[in-house]
């Protein structure tokens, strides 16, 4: 395990062969999860640049090995860019999508939460943002009151990806 000093705004380089090490820093700077490391690759090499911006957590993940991350409820909204490869996600009943260097993945604060497959050769800007600060930001800007977000029992008619 490698860790930085801090240097800045709060940023944490962090890297790891050891799964359980990986996953308490993603618990520790995003959300509780399970990671599951496929065929057991002897490659696995978290890579982990993290950083807080107000609102916002903003980290660059590598894994170097093909994994599969779920995390339950976010209770954020939340987006994954892939730099490099792709991952396939899901959110509650959502229909299963890819994320792709032409697409990212955005998800709701609400719904369990599936990275299903990330490739071995994906790098992913992945970002949280705090709801309150959305919503209050979001009103703001439109001078009134927020009619969204939509009820969690309600259908989303937006698409489950947005392009890069």
């Amino acid at each position: 395990m490698h860790r930085s000093p801090n240097q800045g705004q709060d940023v944490l380089k962090f890297r790891t062969t050891d799964v359980d090490e990986a996953r308490q820093v993603i618990q520790d700077r995003f959300y509780a999860n399970f990671i599951d490391v496929r065929d057991g690759s002897a490659d696995f090499m978290a890579r982990y640049d993290i950083t807080t911006f107000g609102p916002l957590t903003i980290g660059r993940l590598a894994f170097g090995a093909e994994v599969r991350i779920r995390f339950g409820e976010l209770g954020f909204y939340h987006v994954d860019i892939p730099l490099g490869g792709h991952l396939a996600w899901r959110q509650g009943t959502r229909t299963k999508a890819v994320a792709t260097t032409a697409n990212a993945a955005v998800f709701q604060p609400h719904g369990d939460t599936a990275l299903d497959r990330v490739s071995t050769d994906c790098s992913m800007l992945a970002v949280k943002i705090d709801p309150k600060a959305l919503n209050d930001q979001l009103e703001r800007l439109l001078g009134r009151p927020l009619r969204w977000p939509p009820s969690p029992s309600r259908p989303n008619s937006t698409s489950p990806t947005v392009r890069a």
